[in-house]
């Protein structure tokens, strides 16, 4: 997944970022365990209601995440340079360019837009979570 990958490439991420990680692990984490106990259910010949509608829902809120967040960090990268495993707004950022690339990445975590799309993602975890509760039948 792209938008993790990149948070993870982020020393000292602001907490926006942060927040927005623990979410999508929390999400990743729920997918994972939905497909393992669906597999588990259908090797004990289980009946279990089919929740991919809402898997999908979430996976389409990480999506548009990271549609919005890719240029933006694609323009972090480049400044930063490509390996920016050891990128923090203290380290890399003696340049100009290097102090714009994170003020913007970090506007882009703080913008109206990211926060709706951040709700989206909360509210299609919820969802994925009651389905979960709910999967055996």
């Amino acid at each position: 997944m792209f938008l993790r990958q990149a948070i993870d490439q982020i020393k000292d991420a602001p907490k926006e970022v942060q927040l927005t990680k623990e979410s999508l692990n929390c999400v990743e984490s729920t997918i994972t365990r939905i497909d393992e106990l669906q597999v588990r259910a259908a090797q004990a010949n289980i009946d279990v209601f089919d929740i991919s509608s809402d898997i999908a829902f979430c996976r389409k809120a990480i999506e548009s995440l990271e549609l919005h967040i890719k240029p933006t960090f694609d323009a972090f990268q480049l400044h930063n340079g490509s390996d920016v495993g050891n990128a923090s707004q203290g380290s890399q950022v003696d340049s100009r360019k290097g102090r714009r690339a994170w003020r913007r990445l970090k506007a882009a975590f703080e913008s109206p837009k990211m926060k709706d799309l951040v709700t989206q993602l909360e509210q299609s975890k919820t969802q994925l979570l009651g389905a979960q509760t709910n999967m055996i039948q």
